[in-house]
C-alpha cells in the first residue's frame, strides 16, 4: 500500500490516537518508541515519540529526559546535504544525535529510526542522495537501533504531514471542526497546503475522515525556502549597515540596510511567468482561492518571534514596519541589543523579515490586511513540524511498536 493510500485509510483511526497530546516520559521499560529524523538543508532535528496500541498505533511525543515535560528534541548541524562531496561522512554527522538517543534507551534494537530527507537532498543528484542515506542508514545500525524508512521525500508529502500534524494537535481530525491550513517554511523549500472546494489535479490530495472527505491543495516550492532565496536576491538592501556578509566564493557584500529595496528585490524573485491555468501563485504555479485560517511554522514561527509576534493573528503591515526599523539599525546597535543571538542568525532577520512579508502577499496573494494567519511552533506542549504526522504514518506502515 502506498504512504498516500494508507494515509487515507488511516486519518479516521489516528483522530483518537492525535488527541492524546501530552508528552510521556522514556523511563518505562516497557514504552514502545520510535524516531523520526528531519534530516533538512541546514540541520538534522531527531524527534522521539511514544507508540502505543495494536491497530491502529497511536503516537505522542516522548518527553526528554531529565525534564518536567519538554517534547524529546534533538538538533544538529549542518545538514546531510553538506555531505555530498563526500557521502561516506553523512552518516557520521547523526552520531551526536544517536549518542543522546542510545544513553537513555535500553533496548535500541527494539526502536526503528526513520530518516526523512527533505528539500536539501531532493536537491542532489538521484546517486548522491542513495550514497548519503547509504550511509546513514549504516551508521543507524552501528549505532545498534533499527534502520526503518530512510528517503528523500516529496515537498507535496510533506506538506500532507505538516498539515496532519498540525489539525491532529488542534482537534481538527474529527470532522466537527474546519481544518487549518499550514505555511511551512525551510531552508530550500516552503510548502503551502489547505482545503479546497476546487483542488487542481496535479496538486489534489484527500483525506477520508469519518464520512466526509476533505480534498486538499497542497503545493512545494523547491528553491524559494529562505536560505536559498537569501543566497539568490543577494542583496546588500537585505544586510544591516557596518555587516559585510563574507561568501564562500563570491564577492563579500557590505550592508546597506534599506528595507523597501529590500523587499522590492525579493518582490522581483518571486515573480514568474503566469501558470496556465490560474489563479496562479507569483510562483508560476496554479494555486486555488485560500479560504480558513492558517498556521505558519518553522521559519515563519522564529522571524515572528523575533519581533514578538508569534502565537496571534499575524499583522503584516506591523510586520513590515517592524522590517523597516530593524533593516534601518546598524549592525553595532542591533548586536547591542541582541548580544545572546548568534551572528549566523542575526544578520539574517533583514532579509527574512522582507521575505516572508513578500512570500505570503506577492508570493501567495495573502491580503495584507489578512488576520487568518498564526505563527506557532507548539501545541498541547508538541513541538510543531511535519514529523508528527510522519511518524504517524510510518509506524502503521511499517508495524513498529505493535507488541
Amino acid at each position: 500500500m502506498s504512504i498516500h493510500k494508507l494515509l487515507i485509510a488511516l486519518t479516521t483511526a489516528l483522530v483518537a490516537a492525535s488527541c492524546a497530546t501530552t508528552p510521556g516520559t522514556v523511563n518505562d521499560p516497557n514504552q514502545r518508541l520510535g524516531i523520526v529524523i528531519d534530516a533538512g538543508s541546514s540541520g538534522s532535528r531527531m524527534h522521539v515519540y511514544r507508540l502505543s496500541g495494536q491497530g491502529p498505533i497511536m503516537v505522542t511525543a516522548a518527553t526528554t529526559p531529565g525534564t518536567s515535560g519538554d517534547p524529546w528534541v534533538e538538533k544538529t548541524s549542518p545538514g546531510l546535504s553538506s555531505h555530498a562531496q563526500t557521502p561516506d561522512t553523512a552518516g557520521d554527522s547523526l552520531l551526536p544525535l544517536l549518542d543522546k538517543a542510545r544513553a537513555h534507551i535500553k533496548d535500541t534494537g527494539a526502536v526503528q529510526v526513520h530518516v526523512q530527507a527533505t528539500a536539501g537532498l531532493r536537491l542532489l543528484p538521484a546517486d548522491t542522495q542513495k550514497a548519503i542515506l547509504d550511509d546513514v542508514r549504516q551508521a543507524i545500525e552501528e549505532a545498534g537501533f533499527a534502520p526503518g524508512r530512510l528517503e528523500v521525500i516529496t515537498g507535496d508529502r510533506e506538506a500532507l504531514y505538516a498539515w496532519m500534524s498540525v489539525n491532529a494537535l488542534l482537534e481538527r481530525l474529527d470532522g466537527q471542526q474546519p481544518t487549518v491550513g499550514v505555511l511551512d517554511l525551510g531552508g530550500a523549500s516552503t510548502q503551502i497546503i489547505f482545503a479546497t472546494d476546487k483542488p487542481p489535479l496535479q496538486s489534489a490530495k484527500s483525506v477520508q475522515i469519518g464520512a466526509n472527505t476533505i480534498d486538499l491543495y497542497a503545493h512545494s516550492h523547491l528553491g524559494f525556502g529562505q536560505d536559498q532565496a537569501f543566497e539568490r536576491v543577494a542583496s546588500a538592501a537585505c544586510v544591516n549597515t557596518g555587516y559585510t556578509w563574507q561568501r564562500d566564493g563570491l564577492p563579500d557584500i557590505d550592508g546597506a540596510g534599506d528595507f523597501q529595496a529590500c523587499r522590492k528585490a525579493i518582490e522581483a524573485d518571486l515573480e514568474r511567468p503566469a501558470c496556465a491555468n490560474p489563479p496562479c501563485a507569483s510562483m508560476g504555479v496554479h494555486q486555488p482561492p485560500m479560504s480558513g485560517d492558517f498556521v505558519a511554522i518553522s521559519g515563519y514561527f522564529y522571524t515572528a518571534g523575533f519581533h514578538n509576534m508569534e502565537d496571534k493573528p499575524l499583522n503584516l503591515d506591523a510586520l513590515a514596519q517592524a522590517g523597516q526599523t530593524l533593516c534601518d539599525t546598524p549592525w553595532d546597535e542591533l548586536t547591542q541589543q541582541h548580544p545572546d543571538m548568534p551572528t549566523q542568525y542575526l544578520h539574517r532577520y533583514c532579509f527574512n523579515t522582507a521575505y516572508i512579508g513578500a512570500l505570503l502577499t506577492t508570493g501567495f496573494g495573502f491580503d495584507p490586511q489578512t488576520s487568518t494567519i498564526t505563527a506557532r511552533d507548539h501545541i498541547n506542549n508538541t513541538e510543531l513540524g511535519w514529523t508528527l504526522g510522519a511518524m504517524m504514518v510510518l509506524a502503521n506502515a511499517t508495524g513498529v511498536g505493535r507488541p
